[in-house]
């Protein structure tokens, strides 16, 4: 199994995920990583990239977003007007999508290949 050393960095990044997004669905990821590596992006972007509806893309930023009151969202991008066209919300990643990003990044493997450890400041003080 050549993929066996990496098992432990894909559960601690699926346990850092579910920390922050427990619930999240593919779609939802897939555009959340298209707005990290095209930042700032708007949603027709994501549509044209991955053939999403625009109430698909809708309910995807909204969840991804501060959500509604009774549906709270992730809190991992933000939607700002764009001041040169007042009908086109640009989409960027939040401090909290920028967290998750940074943790994940975080992640490597130890010289034995045998674990996964997150390195952030959070994370080293509650092992402490």
């Amino acid at each position: 199994m050549p993929y066996t050393p990496y098992l432990p960095i894909f559960i601690e990044a699926a346990r850092i995920a579910d920390e922050y997004a427990p619930a999240i669905s593919q779609n939802e990821w897939k555009s959340f990583l298209v707005i990290a590596k095209n930042e700032p992006t708007d949603a027709a972007e994501i549509m044209r990239i991955w053939g999403f509806t625009q109430s698909t893309m809708s309910r995807i930023t909204t969840r991804l977003g501060p959500g509604t009151p009774r549906n709270p969202g992730y809190g991992l991008i933000r939607q700002e007007v764009d001041p040169e066209n007042r009908r086109r919300m640009i989409l960027r990643i939040s401090e909290r999508g920028r967290e998750l990003l940074i943790r994940f990044a975080r992640l490597h493997v130890t010289e034995d290949c045998g674990a996964a450890e997150d390195h952030t400041e959070e994370h080293s003080e509650e092992a402490a």
